[in-house]
């Protein structure tokens, strides 16, 4: 037995720039199971300070309730749009994503990961921050150091990353993950939770600007160390195989956050 159609759901910030409209189609399906599935996202180039009208589609019987046929269109809400991107569709509004990034240090890889996490609404799990609370508790020392506990941080990482998943939350995983067996680990989480994921390789193809960075940087955790040019240029780091996606923050970060943005919400409406 059929019920009701549920009421409209409110519209939300959608799109991936400031200065864009979003156009948000849903389509609902009346029945025992009623809940908005996402047809399509699209930026519409508009006013900057205004949402997009959601495009609603109630379909009972191939009609639109009322026996109108077609898309309801429904006033957008007076919230001023910001430029930020979310998922907040309530339930079957898109799979929460892994963004698993891979850079060598310097190439800006946080200032990156900082910027999807605002535009995405999802958390930014710093693997630099757990190894720093790990080192200045004594736990590092204590266990004979790194060398005696080299993966301690990414188990952690991991661990958060799996809860955080399951309670519908996009992850933006900041680390060097230079490695087969760290990617391996990140695919393991995805697949563990039944997430999406999106791996993104950060390069700074301009080598002066890279060595530049590296050079300025000082730390901005107690416990965390940065590494000097020497050590960025004689770290082991395994090329991707099969290739990934790869970014390049030589001219800055902005063509870079859009990139991973739009991925991000590919993935989240894909089926696993």
């Amino acid at each position: 037995m059929e019920r009701a159609c549920p009421p409209v759901p409110p519209p939300t910030p959608w799109g991936w720039r400031a200065g864009r409209t979003p156009v948000r189609t849903l389509e609902w399906t009346c029945g025992p199971e009623a809940r908005p599935k996402p047809l399509e996202r699209v930026c519409q180039p508009e006013a900057p300070q205004a949402h997009g009208p959601v495009v609603l589609r109630t379909r009972r019987g191939g009609r639109a309730a009322g026996g109108a046929a077609g898309p309801v269109r429904v006033a957008s809400s007076a919230v001023p749009y910001v430029g930020r991107v979310s998922d907040a569709l309530g339930p079957g509004g898109g799979r929460p994503v892994l963004v698993a990034l891979a850079v060598l240090p310097g190439s800006g890889k946080t200032t990156l990961a900082r910027d999807v996490a605002v535009r995405l609404d999802a958390v930014h799990l710093r693997i630099d921050t757990i190894e720093a609370a790990l080192t200045s508790s004594g736990l590092v020392e204590a266990a004979g150091g790194w060398r005696a506990a080299p993966d301690a941080g990414y188990r952690v990482a991991c661990a958060l990353a799996r809860d955080l998943l399951r309670g519908g939350h996009h992850v933006v995983a900041d680390s060097v993950n230079p490695l087969t067996v760290t990617r391996l680990a990140w695919a393991g989480v995805a697949s563990d939770t039944g997430s999406g994921r999106v791996d993104v390789e950060v390069v700074c193809s301009d080598r002066t600007a890279h060595r530049r960075r590296v050079e300025a940087r000082t730390s901005d955790l107690d416990g965390l160390r940065v590494p000097t040019w020497e050590e960025v240029e004689s770290r082991h780091y395994e090329p991707w195989d099969p290739p990934v996606v790869t970014v390049d923050t030589a001219n800055g970060i902005d063509d870079a956050v859009a990139i991973v943005v739009s991925l991000v919400q590919a993935a989240s409406q894909r089926l696993p």
